[in-house]
């Protein structure tokens, strides 16, 4: 299970396995077949429009969409805690919990 989040998230094993509770493992590795369906169907649909073998609507459609998904003008993605720490772990900076006195 950790190999195949590695693979679709990053990070390190020990990361994976001492800093990660299992609840958001197991989601996330839900999320990775959802993830991986997406890629396929996408993945079809750009042999299709590639090929020509698309309805000329459907592949106008496709392009329109591919060209506003690719578009810097929409509101990107809030970052997720684990985009964060990512981030933090790229920079270098580690987070400790001190207890309360």
């Amino acid at each position: 299970m950790i190999a195949r989040l590695q693979r679709a998230y990053g990070g390190e094993f020990e990361q994976w396995y001492e800093r990660t509770p299992l609840v958001v493992m197991r989601r996330l590795f839900k999320i990775i077949t959802r993830l991986h369906a997406e890629d396929a169907l996408r993945q079809a649909e750009a042999v299709a429009l590639g090929s020509g073998t698309m309805k000329k609507q459907a592949a106008q459609d496709l392009e329109r969409r591919l060209r506003r998904e690719a578009s810097f003008s929409t509101r990107p993605r809030r970052p997720t805690a684990l985009d964060l720490e990512r981030f933090r772990t790229d920079l270098g900076i580690s987070i400790e919990k001190v207890p309360n006195a």
